[in-house]
């Protein structure tokens, strides 16, 4: 691992989805960090950068992303890691 931390997240989840989901934004903000960091020092990243996750649902939200009653209650901001 290049970054590892262990914390409690900001804000309450209702699911292990939306945990996984919340795990997901915050690893995502830390690629693009380290990825700039990266630019900085002269070594360009071209090819992108995997983030691992596990959680089924939190996959499924992520690819496939639909409005329901289950998901609509989560902030704009933690579905930045469908955009990375």
């Amino acid at each position: 691992p290049v970054d590892w931390s262990s914390n409690l997240q900001p804000i309450s989840a209702n699911s292990t989805a939306e945990s996984e989901l919340i795990a997901a934004q915050e690893a995502t903000f830390a690629v693009q960090a380290n990825r700039n960091l990266l630019i900085e020092m002269g070594f360009e990243q071209t090819a992108p950068t995997i983030v691992h996750e596990d959680n089924k649902s939190t996959l499924k939200w992520v690819t496939d992303y639909k409005l329901t009653k289950f998901n609509r209650h989560i902030e704009k901001k933690y579905w930045l890691a469908r955009q990375a």
